[in-house]
């Protein structure tokens, strides 16, 4: 008994299943399957448009499967380029390096550079210069 109620619980299942893949209500589904049963003259008809189904089934299976390994010589290209950039860029590392030193040196004599500035202001500020009030 049980079984039965499982078979039927399949069939219903596959049911559902073509009325989501067609976008028909199950009930259209039905019908259209006990008017096809039911008149020989619209199974030749049925027939065709399974085969024509099936054949645009397997159509849209091979073109995904060309899509599929058109984006992936995509992808190849693309990890071929990131490759040679990151070759490149490994390249003028030393270049990068020997700009960090030359960098590191410019800090330091503008640092020198800063610390003489403020020498003389000291300096400058223990002089006392004279204010334009004074020269009146």
């Amino acid at each position: 008994m049980l079984e039965i109620a499982g078979s039927l619980f399949d069939f219903w299942s596959e049911i559902k299943h073509l009325g989501e893949l067609t976008g028909l209500s199950i009930g259209a589904l039905v019908a259209l399957a006990a008017l096809v049963y039911f008149d020989p003259a619209l199974r030749g008809v049925a027939i065709r448009v399974a085969a024509a189904v099936v054949l645009g089934y397997a159509l849209s299976i091979y073109w995904y499967h060309v899509g599929s390994a058109d984006k992936q010589l995509q992808w190849n290209a693309a990890n071929a380029q990131a490759e040679a950039q990151a070759e490149l860029r490994d390249k003028e590392a030393p270049a990068v390096a020997d700009a960090d030193s030359e960098l590191e040196t410019l800090r330091n004599a503008v640092k020198a550079d800063e610390e003489q500035i403020n020498a003389l202001r000291k300096a400058d500020a223990a002089c006392h210069p004279i204010d334009g009030d004074q020269l009146r």
